[in-house]
C-alpha cells in the first residue's frame, strides 16, 4: 500500500485483515511447571483499523472459533470444547 500525506490533510481510514492462509494462532500452557501443552486454532480472524500512520489509537479485533482448537490430542480437544471450559 502506498500512501501520500500532506501537511494538515486528514488521513483516510485504513484497515488490514489477517491472511489466514499464511498465519497461525498458537498457544502454550504450562501444567504444574512439569509439562507444557501446545496447540492452535484452525479458524480465526483479525482486523486492524487506523486513521494514523503510526497506529496510535488503532482498533484491533480478533476472534478464534473455540471449536477449532487443536492440541494434537482428540480427547483433550473434546474436553476443552466442553462446558467445563
Amino acid at each position: 500500500m502506498i500512501a501520500m500525506f500532506f501537511a494538515g490533510a486528514a488521513m483516510a481510514q485504513s484497515s488490514w485483515s489477517i491472511d489466514t492462509e499464511h498465519s497461525n494462532i498458537g498457544f502454550g500452557v504450562s501444567h504444574f511447571s512439569v509439562s507444557q501443552t501446545t496447540g492452535y486454532f484452525r479458524e480465526f480472524d483479525a482486523k486492524v483499523i487506523t486513521r494514523t500512520d503510526d497506529f496510535a489509537g488503532a482498533t484491533v479485533t480478533f476472534t478464534a472459533r473455540t471449536a477449532s482448537i487443536s492440541t494434537g490430542n482428540q480427547q483433550r480437544d473434546h474436553h476443552l470444547q466442553s462446558d467445563d471450559f
